[in-house]
Order: structure tokens, then C-alpha cells, then sequence
């Protein structure tokens, strides 16, 4: 009887020892998981007011590329007889890129060009100042604006054309 009786002993100090093992296993898991939570990422520093605030004008999608959306950047712009409409700003990986349609309302051909297009915030200070080249534009045609910066600038509130 005694090899019974130390058997089923042997049997439930195991099972107390399993489940001792999982219960700490489970605790270390979660502990380590509301660590990871807290800890902050590159997009999240700052205080919650910041944080809202540098992305007002960005419409995050999918695959976590930002896209401009502020009112006033869509608005187009004229400079000389160029005028720029279609106006799109988007950030991919770190990777800034602007499109928009470059339109002649002129009567003559426009010549090539380099246009500095002054990026500014939502108090009007400039972010930047991009030089986009601008192909020779026929009287009445568009042409494709299409220029990129090493830097996220999707937060855009608005921007200056000059030639």
C-alpha cells in the first residue's frame, strides 16, 4: 500500500508543480507584454497634445503610408501662367512625395523651369522649401508635377509657390 499511497503523492506534487510552472509562465508573458505596450515607439513621443497635433492633416492608411489631407494644401496655386491643381502629399517609409498637374493657361509655351515649392505648418512657418524641375508646358496642356524629399512632411498644412 505504501507504493500507491508514494505513488499518487509523487503524481500530485508533479501536477502541483506543472501548475505552479504554468501559472508563473503565464505571469512573466503578460508582465513582459504590458512592458513591450508602454514602451514608447518613434510616432508616439511626446505628449498626447503633441502628438494630435502633428498628425492633424495626415489620413494614415493600410499599409501605414500617410497622406495629406489639409484643405488648404489641395487648393491650387498659380504662379506665372502655371497652375497647379490635383495637389497630392504622401509619406512612404520616411520618403516624401508630391504630385500635382502643372497646367500653361497662358498663351505661349512656358519654358523649362525649376519651381520652389515652400512647405509651411498651420502657424505659417516653413517646414521646407522643395525645387521641383518643370518640363516645357505647351499653351493649354498639363503636365506631371512629381518630386520627392528624404524627410515626412505629410503633416503639411499648406505651401507657397515661387519660381
Amino acid at each position: 500500500m505504501k507504493s500507491k499511497s508514494n505513488q499518487k503523492g509523487i503524481t500530485l506534487i508533479a501536477l502541483v508543480l506543472i501548475i505552479v510552472g504554468v501559472v508563473l509562465l503565464v505571469g512573466i508573458l503578460l508582465s513582459f507584454m504590458s512592458k513591450k505596450d508602454k514602451a514608447p515607439n518613434n510616432s508616439q513621443v511626446g505628449t498626447d497634445s503633441v502628438q494630435q497635433e502633428s498628425n492633424e492633416f495626415v489620413y494614415e492608411m493600410e499599409d501605414g503610408s500617410k497622406l495629406n489631407v489639409s484643405k488648404e494644401m489641395q487648393k491650387e496655386k498659380t504662379v506665372g501662367n502655371l497652375k497647379i491643381s490635383n495637389i497630392q502629399l504622401k509619406e512612404t517609409n520616411g520618403i516624401t512625395t508630391l504630385l500635382a498637374d502643372v497646367e500653361n493657361i497662358g498663351k505661349e509655351e512656358s519654358q523649362e523651369k525649376i519651381l520652389q515649392i515652400q512647405v509651411i505648418d498651420k502657424n505659417g512657418n516653413e517646414i521646407t522649401t522643395i525645387r521641383c524641375p518643370v518640363d516645357s508646358v505647351k499653351s493649354g496642356e498639363k503636365v506631371q508635377l512629381n518630386t520627392a524629399i528624404t524627410a515626412n512632411i505629410a503633416n503639411a498644412y499648406d505651401f507657397r509657390v515661387n519660381e
